[in-house]
């Protein structure tokens, strides 16, 4: 009795941790898209910015960056695709 009670307490437990854990890991998953989505408007507007100063005729690392920027942009857009 002591056996089978201690095999049905065990699996309680750990069916408990994986509830716990599915949790946590649901959590994360909700934090890191609002993390995401920031990080988007953040890379949106420093290309607006850039723009705003290259049609001010700023050039070399302005137009480098935006460059970079719309490439990193692009990747990005693939790889959320998949």
């Amino acid at each position: 009795m002591t056996v089978i009670l201690s095999a049905v307490l065990g699996g309680y437990r750990l069916y408990d941790k994986l509830v716990e854990l599915e949790r946590r890991v649901t959590s994360l998953e909700k934090e890191n898209h609002g993390i995401k989505k920031e990080n988007a408007l953040v890379i949106y507007a420093l290309g607006a910015c850039l723009d705003g100063l290259h049609q001010q005729g700023c050039n070399g690392k302005v137009t480098e960056a935006m460059e970079k920027i719309g490439k990193y942009i692009n990747q990005a857009a693939h790889d959320q695709e998949d």
